[in-house]
């Protein structure tokens, strides 16, 4: 079984890539020997070198698309949400209306799918209440139980 040269991980047969590390691995008939290939000397650093690549991600600037929502600009979103009617209407306008804030706009697009789900489930449970219940919704349950159609 071979073994990965930068840690020493033994690998699978046929493996691209090292389970520990990552590193990609050169088959043995592809790694050169020292005797097949002439010394090179090495070359010098160009002198505008990339700076080193670091993890951190930077905070979108001010104004930008992708700045995020303060915890005030929820609260006043979520008080607009209660208001009946109003509520659909803004929704409709941050998510199809080229609203500024993409987290806004993806908000607004999340909370129609719920509505839309929300919709669609009351509509399946309405219809089955219906069936089961056909003269009168809750009035026809009691008249049910009264009638002795349905066991208590």
């Amino acid at each position: 079984m071979a073994k990965c040269i930068q840690c020493g991980v033994d690998l699978p047969e046929g493996a691209k890539f090292c389970s520990g590390c990552g590193a990609a691995i050169v088959p043995a008939a592809d790694i050169p020997t020292e005797t097949t290939t002439p010394e090179v000397p090495a070359q010098p650093a160009p002198a505008t070198a990339a700076a080193p690549q670091t993890n951190e991600e930077t905070p979108p600037a001010p104004g930008s698309h992708y700045e995020p929502i303060s915890t005030k600009g929820f609260i006043g979103i979520m008080f607009l949400m209660l208001i009946p009617l109003v509520n659909l209407l803004l929704l409709l306008v941050w998510a199809f209306g080229g609203c500024r804030k993409v987290n806004k706009q993806n908000f607004a697009k999340a909370m129609l799918v719920w509505m839309l789900i929300g919709i669609g489930l009351s509509i399946v449970f309405g219809l089955i209440f219906w069936a089961f219940f056909p003269s009168g919704g809750l009035q026809g349950l009691q008249e049910s139980l009264l009638n002795g159609m349905i066991e208590p």
